[in-house]
């Protein structure tokens, strides 16, 4: 008899422990929506595929406990108020990720006069001392253009091969996590290295002058949001950003931004800045942190004006970085 008392007991914890989990798991989903009023609610926002999967994974325990309580009889309708929460859950997250799986209207015509470049970023993490391997997965990649962050001198001595290749570069080495240098194989109308607020955060901003089109692609790594300072200035600098863009040329912003899709702020450079999240289309293709994959989100990004034409998006390897690189091809 006391087994069984256990055996019920153990059964009614487990659904107690399901219950809470997914009140937590619905309040996280909720809380991210209002990231616009504090920065530590702003970090709930970044995970919407895991509450999703953890949310399906609700469900179908739900459903088994549901038909089983059904057959014996028992009052099911804690489980029905339940579920019907765990499918609220799930359609909130859902909305926010499916717009990645659906490709936006391109205003770019399909022309074959136009030209298609390939974008490679890769964050390398300055620990990382890798560099024949980094070196060489960019000469495989072959990209027109190379963005790498977190450079430093050492770094830059022990690419050498790049420069044979991409004889047009602007590159500002530093120690602190934000070196940054963009390797190209065309020239540059005008190349500079700019900073931003009172940190001094270097970004690049490159124009090129590519099938007779203008084109400004800024190279940028924003601070990350730990605590209310650091976050408040990241999101200055997204809105700095959105300003710099120059409606008459076609534009590009390349980088570790440090935030979601699913962020207000991220949600606020597109809108502000008239830009298109390259992401559209390819799905999440999460880049950090490298090799946790079940909490991986997507944090290097790839946005571009709306006259400009996505031909592909891939996540590539991250070679000893805590960042997976990331690879695009546009077509002007």
């Amino acid at each position: 008899m006391s087994l069984l008392k256990k055996i019920i007991t153990h059964k009614i914890n487990f659904m107690i422990f399901i219950y809470v989990a997914l009140v937590i798991t619905l309040l996280s989903s909720l809380i991210g929506y209002f990231g616009k009023y504090h920065w530590f609610l702003d970090l709930f926002a970044h995970f919407k595929m895991q509450y999703f999967i953890l949310t399906l994974c609700f469900l179908t325990i739900l459903i088994v406990a549901f038909f089983l309580r059904k057959r014996k009889k028992k009052n099911s309708k804690a489980l029905i108020i339940f579920t019907i929460l765990t499918c609220f859950t799930l359609l909130i997250n859902f909305l926010e990720i499916f717009p990645l799986y659906v490709a936006p209207p391109s205003s770019a015509s399909d022309n074959s006069a136009k030209k298609i470049i390939k974008l490679m970023h890769f964050n390398i993490n300055t620990a990382n001392n890798n560099y024949n391997q980094i070196e060489n997965y960019i000469l495989a990649n072959n990209p027109d253009i190379v963005l790498l962050e977190e450079v430093n001198s050492s770094c830059l001595l022990a690419l050498k091969q790049l420069e044979k290749k991409y004889p047009f570069k602007i590159t500002y080495p530093q120690e602190d996590n934000f070196g940054i240098a963009m390797f190209s194989k065309f020239k540059m109308t005008s190349a500079n290295l700019l900073y931003y607020g009172s940190r001094k955060i270097p970004y690049i901003r490159a124009e090129y002058l590519i099938n007779g089109k203008n084109i400004s692609i800024f190279g940028v790594h924003t601070l990350p949001p730990i605590g209310a300072n650091l976050s408040k200035e990241r999101n200055e600098m997204l809105a700095y950003l959105a300003k710099k863009i120059d409606s008459s040329q076609s534009t590009i912003i390349l980088g570790d931004l440090n935030i979601s899709p699913f962020s207000y702020y991220f949600k606020k450079l597109l809108k502000d800045g008239n830009l298109t999240n390259s992401q559209c289309g390819f799905g999440l293709q999460t880049s950090w942190p490298a090799k946790l994959f079940l909490l991986r989100i997507p944090i290097d990004h790839c946005l571009i004006s709306n006259d400009i034409q996505i031909i592909d998006r891939k996540i590539g390897s991250n070679i000893g970085s805590d960042h997976n690189s990331l690879i695009i091809s546009l077509k002007f």
